[in-house]
């Protein structure tokens, strides 16, 4: 499964860092906006995943901690961004059109 996580982080860092056509500061602003709401969004989709899949049947001092690993998570935020930022674009360009 890490290596699946690895290739999708590994296509979407492409993807999510590529030139747009038109690469200035509305871009760039809107790529940092989605990122950071990107971060934000995939640690709690984590932290619930982790509490409600892998942790569930936890018993402290007897069972070890569970958790996705840092290329799942990578991936997962960068899908998330590569959304989130091409939603924020298109609506970028509606209120452009007004």
């Amino acid at each position: 499964m890490n290596e699946l996580a690895l290739g999708f982080s590994w296509g979407f860092i492409f993807i999510f860092f590529s030139r747009e056509k038109t690469d200035d500061e509305m871009i760039h602003g809107l790529k940092f906006k989605a990122l950071t709401r990107a971060v934000v969004i995939a640690f709690f989709i984590t932290h619930l995943y982790n509490y409600l899949f892998l942790n569930w049947r936890f018993k402290r001092g007897h069972d070890l901690i569970l958790s996705i690993s840092a290329y799942q998570f990578l991936a997962l935020t960068l899908i998330i961004a590569t959304g989130i930022f091409y939603y924020l674009k298109y609506q970028a360009t509606l209120n452009e059109g007004e």
